[in-house]
């Protein structure tokens, strides 16, 4: 299952850098949707305003030559709509692949008792971290300058953990993973009792990867949400 988790991430990663998306950004189908629209409105503006240079009277700077590579540009630029179209095609079918993926983990994961919801305290914990997780995200992102954050509420009302979140709620501890182009993930699980209650995930700066001091910042910063949403 985790391979086949991490086949699917890497290729949606790679969908969305070829289309200009995030690779972290959650994509939804109406996101899809809407680049597709963005994409098909340019490129008509500008392959009719191409064709129309190329194809208007002669005057004296209207050569043949000019005239060629006008509609040359312009079916070249047709040709990177469809490649577009393509990719966003199939990010759009990878993505539902994942969600059919992740529900499986989803399952599994409740049948091995990592999520559990019989304890009132417990949901009511859970709950608050999904209705705080913007301004919680926003305070982590500043507080150890991630280019991106992100808390990630596992369980059926919640999202179903990606990878990285489900490596370091099996390891319970914090996770930290460098790539290629410089940067640096970090993913530090929120424990009550011996419950998962939420995952802090950040993404550093190409040129400023996270160290072992931004581990325990992130984890004195999950540590302090706890305490601050029992009060």
């Amino acid at each position: 299952m985790d391979a086949t988790m991490t086949t699917l991430h890497r290729e949606i990663q790679h969908e969305e850098r070829a289309v200009g998306m995030h690779p972290k950004t959650a994509v939804t189908g109406a996101m899809i949707t809407k680049r597709q629209f963005q994409v098909a409105l340019v490129l008509a503006f500008v392959v009719a305003a191409l064709l129309g240079i190329a194809f208007m009277p002669k005057t004296a700077i209207q050569t043949p030559v000019l005239q060629g590579l006008t509609v040359a540009l312009a079916v070249l630029l047709g040709m990177y709509g469809l490649e577009q179209d393509k990719h966003l095609r199939r990010l759009r079918a990878l993505s539902r692949d994942e969600q059919k993926v992740t529900l499986a983990v989803a399952q599994a994961m409740a049948e091995s008792g990592v999520l559990r919801f019989g304890d009132d305290e417990l949901l009511a914990l859970r709950e608050s971290f999904r209705e705080s997780a913007d301004r919680l995200a926003s305070g982590l992102q500043e507080t150890i300058g991630a280019e991106f954050a992100r808390v990630r509420v596992p369980g059926p009302a919640g999202e179903v953990p990606t990878r990285l979140a489900r490596h370091t709620l099996r390891r319970g501890s914090a996770v930290l993973e460098h790539v290629d182009d410089g940067r640096s993930v970090l993913a530090v699980p929120i424990w009550f009792h011996s419950d998962a209650v939420a995952v802090l995930e950040a993404v550093s700066h190409p040129d400023y990867p996270f160290t072992l001091d931004d581990v325990e910042t992130v984890a004195a910063f999950a540590a302090g949400a706890v305490a601050a949403m029992r009060v």
